[in-house]
C-alpha cells in the first residue's frame, strides 16, 4: 500500500504542510508520499505549522555540554559533531559514533538549536558507503578468499587476539564477538 493511500485513511487537516515517518524525535520528514507502507514503517505524523514551528535557525556550536549530558549512551555529542563537520570520519569513529542510537536527545536540548542526529546520520552514511566502496575494489575478492582460507586453517581466528572491535576497538566481556555484534 502506499503512504499516500495510508494518509488518506486518517484523514488529515486542511493545514497539514508535511509529514514525518518515525515519531518527532527519532523521525524525519518525507520528501514525497509516493513511497510504499512497509513493515518496517512506524509513526507517520501530519504535520502543521502549528503543530510543528518551523526550527530557528542554526547557530554556531559553544561547547557547553549540555548534549553530553543529556546523551543516555554517555557519548560527546559536540565531539562527534565537530568532526562531522570536518569530515573526519576516522575520529568520529574513535568517539564511538556506531554506539549513537539517534535517539535524538541531543538535538532536543542543544541551545544552538544544532540538529546534531542529521550531522550523526551523515557520517554514518559516509563512512559505511566509503567500506563499500573499499569493499568493492576489483581484484580484492580472492585476496579476502586467501585470508580466510588462512584463518581456517590456523583454527578459526586470525591469530591476532585483543584488537577488540572493528568500529570502537573495544571487546566485549567474555566472547569473540565484539560490542558491535560482529563476529570477532
Amino acid at each position: 500500500m502506499p503512504i499516500d493511500e495510508f494518509i488518506a485513511l486518517g484523514k488529515p487537516k486542511a493545514d497539514t504542510d508535511r509529514f514525518l515517518m518515525g515519531g518527532p524525535m527519532m523521525g524525519f520528514s518525507l520528501p514525497g508520499t509516493d513511497a510504499p507502507l512497509i513493515k518496517t514503517s512506524n509513526c507517520i505524523i501530519a504535520g502543521s505549522p502549528k503543530l510543528f514551528p518551523s526550527p530557528a535557525p542554526e547557530m554556531p556550536c559553544i561547547r557547553c555540554g549540555e548534549c553530553a549530558k543529556a546523551c543516555p549512551i554517555e557519548l560527546q555529542p559536540f565531539e562527534l559533531y565537530w568532526h562531522t563537520r570536518a569530515k573526519t570520519f576516522g575520529k568520529t569513529q574513535e568517539y564511538h559514533i556506531f554506539d549513537c542510537i539517534e535517539c535524538g536527545c541531543c538535538s532536543f536540548v542543544c541551545p544552538s538549536r544544532i540538529p546534531l542526529v542529521q550531522y550523526f546520520r551523515f557520517a554514518k552514511s559516509e563512512i559505511w558507503a566509503r567500506e563499500r566502496k573499499e569493499r568493492g575494489r576489483p581484484g580484492e575478492g580472492p585476496l579476502r578468499m586467501e585470508d580466510r582460507a588462512r584463518r581456517t586453517r590456523e583454527g578459526g581466528k586470525s591469530g591476532k587476539t585483543g584488537q577488540g572491535c572493528c568500529r570502537s576497538g573495544r571487546q566485549e566481556s567474555g566472547g569473540s564477538r565484539c560490542c558491535c555484534r560482529r563476529p570477532g
